[in-house]
């Protein structure tokens, strides 16, 4: 076999291929597109965090009664 010198810097032809430079988008961010009040999405994310808190609070209250029993802070009310 023969070394054959290979042309590192190949000049353009076929092969080829034209890169262009990618444009940015400013877009918003998801909090800002979903608490959005004219697009009316606001209330997915506000429904969402309302229903984590409210499962939440049930399940401080269901813990509490397990371990306090009767004696549980929610008789104060």
């Amino acid at each position: 076999m023969k070394n054959k010198e290979v042309n590192v810097h190949k000049e353009k032809g076929k092969n080829s291929s034209n890169f262009r430079e990618k444009e940015f988008v400013e877009r918003p961010s998801l909090l800002e597109k979903h608490f959005n009040e004219e697009n009316g999405q606001y209330l997915e994310l506000y429904n969402f965090f309302l229903a984590v808190f409210i499962l939440a609070v049930m399940g401080t209250w269901l813990h509490d009664f397990y371990i306090y029993g009767k004696y549980v802070w929610l008789n104060l009310i």
